[in-house]
């Protein structure tokens, strides 16, 4: 409901999310286990943002 009061198809991605999940994934995962794990807590947050599940499959493979 709310994607579509945004004014956005529910089934695409949200538009920026692409760059968004990029900058995340970004983070050294070699850093402390706090900032890992605030990294996948809003990476797990973004998931309202995906509409296709394609899209989801292809992040999860590039972290």
């Amino acid at each position: 409901m709310i994607k579509i009061a945004a004014g956005w198809n529910p089934q695409d991605d949200h538009p920026m999310l692409g760059s968004v999940v990029d900058r995340l994934i970004a983070v050294d995962p070699t850093v402390d286990k706090a900032t890992m794990r605030r990294r996948a807590g809003k990476l797990f947050g973004l998931w309202p943002a995906i509409g296709e599940q394609a899209t989801w499959i292809v992040y999860v493979r590039r972290c």
